[in-house]
């Protein structure tokens, strides 16, 4: 998620696009065999993607949602690029459910998670008009450290 982070090195959008662009051709001139992926949080701009171009292979994306991707695959085959893309983080709860006895609530992780791997798999690359290419849980448990 450089596009958040500015590769921890704070660095504003346009000097942190300009490092991966710079980053992917030079990767690419030392070995050209091998695909160059990057990984986004949330949906690149049709900008980015242009200012990018062929530098990039293929894109992941990191997006959380609870139930749904709702028009999130939709919104990517809209826009100006033929790269594929494949969910580089995906979970339906960002933090762990305490209910009010003080336990766990797995069974909502479980419901939201097969949700969105549903939609990963409805929307894949596979089937014809699909644009995912597939999907990582990130951490069954995210962020424990948040609930203390």
């Amino acid at each position: 998620e450089w596009n958040y982070n500015g590769f921890y090195q704070k660095l504003k959008p346009a000097a942190a696009q300009g490092l991966l662009r710079d980053a992917a051709r030079k990767v690419r001139s030392v070995d050209s065999t091998r695909p160059i992926a990057t990984v986004f949080g949330n949906l690149p701009s049709a900008a980015l993607l242009q200012f990018i171009g062929n530098d990039v292979d293929i894109w992941g994306l990191n997006y959380y949602r609870k139930h749904s991707f709702g028009p999130f695959f939709d919104n990517w085959a809209k826009l100006p690029t033929n790269k594929p893309m494949f969910i580089s983080e995906y979970s339906g709860l960002t933090t762990p459910r305490i209910n009010s006895k003080g336990e766990l609530e797995e069974a909502a992780q479980a419901v939201e998670t097969k949700s969105l791997t549903k939609d990963i798999v409805a929307n894949s690359s596979q089937h014809s008009g699909g644009v995912c290419a597939g999907g990582f849980i990130f951490e069954l448990a995210d962020e424990w450290w948040k609930s203390g």
